[in-house]
């Protein structure tokens, strides 16, 4: 398949910097699940686009020392009103683990228009594991401490049609 090659991003995760502890929780900054977006962000595609996955990067600010994995996200596509229907492309239930942060996992996947998704547009959504996803801080200088770290979960994405708002 021809078409537009680009990297799509979700950025809906905070993590606290914390020297004093071995280990801080990823969160999702919102709570919700929530739309990757390209570089001008816009998070849709049209309604009859083919959307391969060619690969997968999850790639955190810090280290410090190892990661916990597997890093476990919900992965979905939605419409406009952003209510995910999983992916199961991605896994079970559209629950993706992510072994090795900071390395590509590229295994193409391609992801069709869920029947269900009509009306002009849809969105692939991601969602953090609450709990599921922490950074060691082991070595983490204090002068981090209270810093806000924020990993990015990257996809990049083979399809036809330009992204819209």
């Amino acid at each position: 398949m021809s078409g537009i090659v680009e990297n799509i991003r979700f950025t809906d995760m905070i993590a606290v910097a914390n020297a004093a502890a071995d280990w801080v929780s990823i969160s999702s900054g919102t709570g919700i699940p929530t739309p990757f977006i390209n570089s001008t962000a816009k998070p849709f595609f049209v309604d009859g686009d083919n959307v391969i996955v060619e690969s997968i990067t999850l790639k955190l600010p810090y280290a410090f020392g190892a990661a916990d994995s597997p890093f476990l996200f919900l992965m979905g596509a939605a419409d406009v009103t952003l209510v995910p229907i999983p992916l199961p492309e991605f896994g079970g239930g559209g629950l993706f683990a992510f072994s090795i942060p900071q390395w590509e996992f590229a295994q193409p996947l391609y992801i069709p228009q869920p029947a269900a998704l009509s009306g002009g547009k849809w969105a692939l959504t991601a969602d953090c594991v609450a709990g599921a996803n922490r950074i060691s801080m082991i070595y983490c200088p204090p002068a981090l401490d209270g810093d806000d770290l924020l990993p990015m979960l990257w996809l990049k994405i083979r399809h036809n049609f330009p992204m819209i708002a």
